[in-house]
């Protein structure tokens, strides 16, 4: 990607004043927790018209110095500053990834981008470049905001100090890690829970008042994928699109997964299709498998594929 740092830079703007604005929003307001509408398969909750307004503020700017293509929950498909046609950069934004991390004062939510070159038919695959940043502080109370361009490793900023490159976990351990099969809400909780169950004991052993593997069911993919990023995750598996009906993250929630990738990740994805190229719609429901490295991929994924095979799911194809 050409000038990626213009990119980098734009992005860390936007999403440092969706930050402010979210979190005074949430510390002053008494109707921040309530309802907007429903579009899209998600509740647009009031704190998430705030972020909106920004972004869209924010990417008329954009559109007057370069005509650019926005994916964005909450606001859809839109050209800036000209026709698509005319537009050489899609980027795909979404603007609180965990609204209900945040609106609940639990832990951060995320602000998260991925930028790919223009073309119709773009997929997840053409996204050359990610941020993200914490809207909230994290334990150390630090502010925190990480990137990764294709090709050219994952990096972690906290509190404006010195970058830091971000490497995953490099074994292939299952004992005492975090391996989430993630199971948000009502409904597929439990065919979650079997599959996870009989994955799990193929390798652990349940021994009587010892827990041997740790799940979090973060409400936010993007923070999943910072955990897996920064080497506190092992694996975090969706499944989603193929066990329910209509169920599923959408392009938006997934487009900073180049900086678990960039940091040695291997990321899978899958639509209610089986389809590994995923359109750069607001349609699409996305599901994946994340592991930390290859080696975890190569032990789990086997067990996996047999798993959904003999539950009559069916193994997602490859990407």
């Amino acid at each position: 990607m050409q000038n990626p740092e213009f990119y980098i830079e734009k992005l860390k703007k936007i999403h440092a004043k969706i930050r402010d604005a979210v979190i005074e929003k949430m510390k002053t307001s008494k109707d921040a927790h309530g309802i907007d509408r429903f579009e899209h398969g998600d509740f647009i909750y009031n704190v998430d018209v705030e972020a909106e307004k920004i972004l869209e503020q924010e990417f008329e700017r954009w559109g007057k110095e370069e005509p650019v293509v926005l994916v964005a929950e909450g606001i859809g498909r839109k050209a800036y500053g000209g026709a698509e046609a005319d537009c050489k950069t899609i980027v795909v934004v979404d603007p609180i990834d965990g609204t209900r991390e945040i609106m609940y004062a639990r832990r951060p939510a995320w602000a998260i981008a991925g930028v790919a070159p223009y073309k119709e038919d773009a997929t997840l695959d053409d996204i050359e470049l990610t941020v993200q940043t914490a809207i909230g502080k994290n334990i150390f109370g630090e502010n925190e905001v990480l990137w990764a361009v294709k090709g050219q490793g994952a990096y972690i900023e906290k509190d404006g100090g010195k970058a830091e490159r971000l490497k995953t976990l490099q074994d292939d351990e299952i004992e005492h890690r975090f391996i989430t099969f993630q199971s948000y809400f009502e409904g597929f909780r439990k065919p979650v829970t079997d599959i996870q169950e009989e994955v799990l004991s193929k390798f652990v052993t349940p021994k009587p008042g010892q827990a041997l593997t740790f799940e979090d069911n973060y409400l936010s993919t993007a923070g999943l994928l910072y955990f897996l990023a920064t080497g506190r995750q092992s694996a975090v598996i969706d499944l989603r699109p193929k066990i329910t009906d209509g169920l599923g993250n959408h392009v938006y929630d997934v487009c900073s997964f180049l900086i678990a990738t960039e940091a040695g990740a291997s990321i899978d994805f899958y639509d209610e299709n089986n389809s590994s190229k995923i359109p750069l719609s607001l349609d699409s429901k996305v599901g994946f498998r994340a592991y930390a490295n290859e080696k975890l991929k190569n032990k789990i994924d086997p067990i996996l594929d047999k798993v959904l095979e003999e539950k009559g799911y069916g193994a997602p194809s490859r990407s």
